[in-house]
């Protein structure tokens, strides 16, 4: 990679990475079973990393604040954590007499930067993404790039992705950008793509030929242009692929729970994007440009990078994607080869290798961009119940239908009081089957219906049989109920791990709390994945975890009880 001039070299290869689009270009894709990003492992891996990057952040400096406090929220932490104050705090305190005056690195900390206000706040940071705003329209070049501030140049394929980053979430914002800003990027990146379809890092040195991280980099913000200039037309001009739909064997609970807040929808979806005039960049021009990208990194396929800056450039795949709306690049599965990659080298102290590292892993793991876009995720969805999340087959083979050659449970319907009556039945054959029609009768249905059946879910909670607890507990989730959480809470003490797991991701789902105590996520969440771990190790960890699990959320619920719940009981943290 070419040398960078005043900036030190592996704060910009990390952040040369952040951004991208692909599209899925050639062969039909050969794999389809794919593991959710909300998969156990993946979410313990997830929670760890968190962890560790929060340690990381504390204890000593780090490259970039807002890098490490962008990661952090987007894996759960609350705007309101000290490392998050610190990365807002250091961008106000670059902006004086409403003037944005970033640190030495220019435009990569000004995308940064915004796009960190954006996640936390876009209406109380509202003054500060509009000053940084202006520092990145003062600095967009004639034609249409980013240069390094003060430098003649013709350009900066990465310089101008952060440009192009900081510019989407002003958008994200609702704060208005000219026709003419996107149209020169874009035209820009249409007029200085390769021969072979990639792109280079100074476009007309002569000396450079493609790189993998600069042609993701400039094919997203292609992309980025593409959604402002044309709002109205889909993503898809480049070949996508259509795939046969496949449920992931390797989810064990009844429903992964929402990591973002629940109440709220994609921001790109809901805000209307503001434009003027009309663009000269055509969009059969962008499209091309995107094909041809997206061609030459399928044929450039590395899921490491080839062992160079791997963290970044797996982060910067997931914004390809995700921003492309695929999940395949050419006939390979990004996902499961990028989530397999990091799980096998995670350390055992929970982190990737330094901060950045870990940051842009936890963004890729997590699926962020994806998230944001409001992108659909592999999961298990409404009413697939325990058969298709590879709990095997019903006891009462009747009960199963066969459908283009899968097996699945037999489709009961009925209103909820008829279906708890099932349930209740000790010598049932139908669980299966019931337990997928009470999820699609509470998702899909009226959620009054759980009303006055709450007592009898409490019962079925305590049921001999785990399945029949699982289901109860994750309806008592949804009721809206917190007189029910001391129920939810007993269940930690629960002998099967899968309905202690689904009593957590109740009390998230009732407490409005999507992503719980993180550090408490998972049991085995601590324990290393290289290490060779034996029963009395789990034993202990688990033990551990119950009993952190339980005193954390009985100190919540003491402190949301009813009004008319709490004369008699012990203060909030005392047993």
């Amino acid at each position: 990679m070419t040398r960078w001039n005043h900036i030190p070299t592996r704060f910009i290869a990390a952040l040369i990475a952040i951004c991208g689009s692909v599209v899925a270009v050639g062969a039909e894709p050969k794999k389809a079973d794919r593991p959710p990003s909300d998969d156990p492992k993946i979410q313990a891996a997830i929670d760890r990393g968190l962890v560790a990057l929060r340690r990381i952040a504390e204890g000593r400096g780090v490259e970039s604040k807002s890098l490490v406090a962008l990661a952090l929220l987007k894996s759960g932490d609350e705007v309101e954590s000290p490392v998050v104050q610190q990365g807002i705090t250091g961008i106000q305190s670059r902006i004086k007499e409403g003037e944005y005056r970033p640190d030495r690195h220019h435009y990569y900390s000004s995308g940064l930067d915004m796009m960190l206000l954006e996640t936390a706040d876009p209406a109380q940071y509202q003054s500060e993404m509009r000053a940084i705003l202006r520092y990145i329209l003062d600095g967009q070049l004639a034609n249409g790039s980013w240069f390094y501030p003060n430098q003649d140049g013709k350009g900066d394929t990465s310089i101008t992705q952060y440009a192009m980053l900081g510019l989407w979430s002003a958008a994200r914002a609702d704060i208005e950008i000219s026709m003419d800003v996107w149209d020169r990027a874009a035209t820009w990146h249409v007029k200085t793509q390769l021969k072979s379809g990639g792109f280079t890092y100074h476009p007309g040195s002569g000396a450079e030929g493609a790189k993998s991280t600069m042609t993701a980099a400039a094919v997203g913000s292609l992309n980025i242009a593409r959604m402002h200039l044309y709002p109205n037309r889909k993503v898809g001009s480049a070949k996508k692929k259509k795939k046969k739909k496949s449920t992931p064997r390797k989810f064990r609970y009844l429903q992964p729970i929402d990591l973002d807040n629940p109440n709220s929808k994609s921001k790109q979806n809901t805000k209307k994007v503001r434009t003027t005039g009309n663009p000269t960049t055509s969009l059969s021009a962008i499209d091309d440009a995107t094909e041809r990208g997206v061609a030459w990194l399928a044929t450039n396929w590395t899921v490491n990078n080839g062992g160079a800056y791997t963290h970044y450039y797996l982060y910067a795949i997931e914004r390809m994607t995700a921003l492309a709306d695929i999940d395949f690049i050419g006939e390979h599965d990004w996902y499961a080869e990028a989530s397999e990659y990091l799980l096998k080298t995670q350390k055992s102290d929970g982190s990737f290798g330094g901060d950045t590292d870990t940051s842009f892993s936890l963004l890729c793991l997590g699926k962020a961009t994806a998230k944001m876009l409001d992108r659909k995720v592999p999961s298990i969805g409404v009413g697939a119940g325990l058969l298709a999340g590879g709990r095997g087959l019903p006891d009462n083979l009747a009960q199963v239908q066969v459908t283009e050659g899968k097996v699945k449970a037999r489709k009961i319907k009925g209103p909820l009081d008829e279906l708890l009556n099932e349930l209740e039945n000790p010598k049932s054959t139908k669980v299966e089957s019931v337990q997928s029609a009470v999820l699609e009768r509470i998702q899909l249905g009226n959620r009054e219906e759980l009303i006055g059946q709450t007592d009898r879910l409490a019962r079925l909670a305590k049921d001999p049989r785990a399945d029949v607890r699982r289901i109860a507990l994750w309806a008592l989730g949804r009721s809206g109920d917190v007189r029910f959480a001391p129920v939810l809470i007993a269940s930690f003490a629960d002998s099967d791990l899968d309905v202690l797991i689904e009593a957590r991701n109740a009390l998230c789902t009732l407490s409005r709390k999507p992503r719980g105590f993180v550090s408490l996520n998972h049991p085995y969440a601590k324990l290393s994945e290289k290490e060779k771990i034996d029963e009395t190790q789990r034993s202990q960890a688990l033990g551990k975890w119950r009993t952190e699990l339980t005193a954390k959320w009985k100190q919540w619920h003491l402190s949301v009880r009813p009004y008319d719940e709490r004369d008699g009981l012990p203060e909030s943290g005392r047993k």
